[in-house]
């Protein structure tokens, strides 16, 4: 059920912005996050330095396209993100962090980290939520929802296979190939665009001998 409560009108999210060992504290950064949209079934905060530059209408389509479109589907398909701060609502994070990763080397639309979906794990390196992270480089359109697809799917896929809900340890994470394969499945079950495939699809065809389907 969703809580009556409303979120904190700030946060602090923990995130892992430089480059090196995912275990070392000092490769992660405290960035605070301004509330700016509560919906059904999310909530979308966005880096404090960042929020005059994200135009209001990426805030409407993360939170219109999550309720209306990408929890029904996953719910209906293949399951729920592990609820772990227990509010009934998703956390979504828009940083300009994402734009610049590793010292600038390294520039994504969006991830998840399985880390955060554990309560195991504590700051900085987890934030105890079901939450995603999404680039404020998005543009409101058919590719930021299916990225929002594609990433809700890893936090779907995480939470049944190493947060099953048995009361036992922890399961492995799904292997990195089929976890990738279940998200891009799943943007075809939404059908917003496949420009989150399309570049992967003509790279591969283009010399698939440089490319293994299981990798390291």
């Amino acid at each position: 059920p969703v809580t009556s409560t409303r979120p904190p009108a700030v946060r602090t999210f923990h995130l892992l912005a430089r480059d090196g060992d995912v275990a070392s504290a000092s490769n992660y950064l405290p960035v605070e996050g301004v509330l700016c949209a509560v919906g059904r079934r999310v909530q979308v905060y966005v880096d404090a330095r960042d929020a005059a530059a994200v135009a209001p209408g990426v805030i409407r389509d993360v939170g219109t396209t999550f309720d209306e479109r990408v929890f029904p589907v996953a719910a209906r398909t293949i399951g729920q993100a592990h609820d772990v701060d227990g509010d009934g609502r998703f956390t979504i994070f828009l940083s300009g962090w994402l734009t610049r990763l590793a010292g600038g080397r390294y520039a994504v639309d969006g991830f998840v980290r399985g880390a955060d979906l554990d309560p195991g794990f504590a700051a900085p390196f987890g934030n105890r939520c079901d939450m995603m992270y999404l680039s404020t480089a998005l543009a409101p359109g058919p590719h930021l929802r299916t990225v929002l697809a594609h990433e809700y799917t890893h936090a779907v896929t995480f939470s049944a296979r190493a947060m099953p809900g048995s009361g036992g340890p922890p399961g492995p994470e799904e292997e990195g190939w089929l976890d990738e394969a279940l998200a891009h499945l799943v943007e075809d079950e939404h059908g917003f665009s496949r420009t989150n495939l399309d570049y992967r699809v003509s790279a591969f065809l283009s010399r698939p001998e440089r490319y293994r389907l299981v990798v390291d």
